[in-house]
Parts: C-alpha cells; sequence; structure tokens
C-alpha cells in the first residue's frame, strides 16, 4: 500500500495520497474475497490483511470512510472485520489491536465509528484462548505480522490481555484514556481538538446506551472501584 501510494503520487485521479476512491474499493473488496475464501482463521493472514489494507497512508483520509454521504471503503472494510469478529475472537482481538493504534494516531477519523467503539466495548468475556498464544509464540510469521499492525498505546495492557477476550474491551478503554491525554495537552491544534469531540461523542453514546441496552449496565457494574475512579478521571478530562 505505502510503495504504490507513493508511487502513484500527483496522479490527477488522485485522493489520498495517490490512492483514489475506486481503486480503494477494488482493493478493499477483492482482499475480503480472498480471505473468506480462507477456512482457517490463523493469525499471520489476519493481521497481513489488516496491516495492508488499513494504511496510515490512506486511514487519515476522511473520504475513505464516508464517500457522499455513505461508508467508504475503509468504513465499509471494518464493519465487515468486526461482523467476522463476533464470531471470531482472534479476528476481533487483531482489529482492536489495529484499530485502536491507527484511531488514536487519526482522532478526527473516530467520530465515523462510533457504532464499532461500542460493538468493541461490549464484546468479551474473561475466556482465555490458549491456542492464540501459542500460535502467537510459535509460528514465526505470526509474530511479524503482529508486529506490523499499528502499536498498542500501552504494550503492557496488551501483553496481559490480548490473550483473552477482554481485550476488545481494554483497548477501547487504554485508547480513550490516551485521547483525553492528547485532549488536555494539545487543546489547540487539530488532534487535540478531533480527541476531545470524539471522546465527548463516544461518552454520550454509551450514556444513551446504557438507559436502553442491559449488556452495558452489566459491563458498568462490572467495573472495580479503582476502574470506576479512572473513568470518571476520564469525563472530567473530556469536559
Amino acid at each position: 500500500m505505502e510503495l504504490l501510494a507513493l508511487g502513484r503520487k500527483g496522479s490527477m485521479v488522485s485522493t489520498c495520497h495517490g490512492i483514489d476512491i475506486q481503486m480503494m474499493w477494488k482493493l478493499v473488496r477483492s482482499s475480503w474475497i480472498l480471505h473468506v475464501s480462507c477456512k482457517k482463521r490463523r493469525i499471520a493472514p489476519i493481521a497481513a490483511l489488516m496491516s495492508s489494507v488499513m494504511h496510515y497512508s490512506v486511514f487519515d483520509n476522511e473520504k475513505m470512510h464516508e464517500y457522499e454521504n455513505a461508508p467508504g471503503p475503509l468504513k465499509w472494510f471494518v464493519e465487515k472485520i468486526l461482523e467476522e469478529g463476533t464470531k471470531s475472537p482472534r479476528t476481533i482481538r487483531l482489529a482492536a489491536l489495529h484499530l485502536s493504534g491507527l484511531w488514536l494516531s487519526c482522532p478526527s477519523i473516530i467520530k465515523f465509528y462510533m457504532k464499532e467503539l461500542k460493538l468493541l466495548t461490549q464484546y468479551g468475556s474473561v475466556a482465555f484462548d490458549e491456542d492464540f498464544e501459542t500460535e502467537l509464540s510459535e509460528n514465526r510469521d505470526a509474530k511479524i505480522e503482529v508486529s506490523v499492525l499499528a502499536k498498542s498505546p500501552d504494550p503492557e495492557l496488551t501483553e496481559e490481555f490480548i490473550n483473552t477476550e477482554l481485550y476488545a474491551r481494554v483497548s477501547v478503554a487504554v485508547m480513550f484514556s490516551k485521547l483525553a491525554e492528547i485532549a488536555g495537552t494539545h487543546n489547540e491544534d487539530r488532534n487535540g481538538s478531533a480527541a476531545l469531540v470524539s471522546g465527548k461523542m463516544f461518552l454520550l453514546e454509551l450514556l444513551n446506551s446504557v438507559v436502553l441496552d442491559s449488556a452495558l449496565i452489566i459491563l458498568v457494574d462490572s467495573f472495580s472501584p479503582t476502574q470506576l475512579k479512572e473513568g470518571q478521571t476520564f469525563r472530567n478530562d473530556m469536559n
């Protein structure tokens, strides 16, 4: 993706570092067809798919997420990945790892993904995936491809939770905690403003959902006193 972007930079049809919308649609659809044709969900190919399609060079372009009042190619792709992730715990964990890093680096894009963030926040249990840990430790390709994914905002928590279904929730919580820091320290620049807006949007989304969604009430009830205190601090930072 990066080489393609550089190679086509300056093209009259370009909209994002040499990648136009139609080209991106072809890429995401063909990549998805290839992905679903694979019977087994191995870590290496899933991670390679995400890092190559959801690439930094195109992710910060809003037209890739919403175009002419409809989902853009990357939005479509993320929806497909997370839809599959509801049936594939390792897919949703890898997606949460990569997306949280991308969203943190591109706060202005978060506003397009409130529904997906809520899904990640509600996903998971305390179940432990021993196969995931084994494959990651024994398969060299898996290690390499996961290392190419967007870097986690908190490597220690990633190491602690990546083998559990709770990781999707943890990744979202950590991301918004980091966004609160950005909003507090860079409140006059574009990223700081975007971090503040996205944090408020998601907090409002959660508060609205708690009224109607018993799963989120259970999620809130499961928080420890320390977690609730940290959550209150985050809300104060967002105000």
